[in-house]
């Protein structure tokens, strides 16, 4: 699925987060050049949890701080 650059931030995520729970088959998710900060970090992590088929995701120029790729990471643990 290729989402790149097309600005989602945390709003948008917030409203995909939920989605992906549908997309199990999905097996990439590009979503680079999205400005995406601490709230839409926290949705993409929830949403990932359904994805069992995700081989790639992309986040170049979208995730800007250790802050919010470590919130990513904790999310993807639980």
């Amino acid at each position: 699925l290729n989402l790149a650059y097309i600005q989602i931030q945390d709003k948008g995520m917030k409203v995909l987060g939920p989605v992906f729970r549908y997309l199990t088959s999905l097996t990439l998710l590009n979503l680079d050049g999205n400005e995406i900060g601490i709230e839409g970090m926290s949705a993409l992590a929830s949403g990932m949890i359904h994805l069992s088929s995700l081989t790639s995701l992309h986040l170049h120029h979208s995730v800007t701080t250790h802050e919010r790729l470590s919130i990513l990471v904790c999310g993807l643990q639980h």
